[in-house]
């Protein structure tokens, strides 16, 4: 996940509301620990990844 947020905060132009996500989604990735949550949050990144890239088009 480190190098997901590495890859986002390096690759994606970063907005106060895209910073903002990011926040919500550590706080999130520290509350939850197990396995499907991992994959929860995978997803999450992911999907904060494109709404950010669509918003820059």
């Amino acid at each position: 996940m480190k190098n997901l947020h590495s890859f986002i905060l390096t690759k994606v132009f970063i907005t106060p509301e895209f910073e903002a996500s990011l926040i919500t989604h550590m706080i999130f990735s520290s509350l939850f620990s197990n396995p499907v949550a991992n994959s929860l949050n995978i997803w999450y990144s992911m999907s904060i990844l494109k709404t950010q890239s669509i918003k820059e088009l």
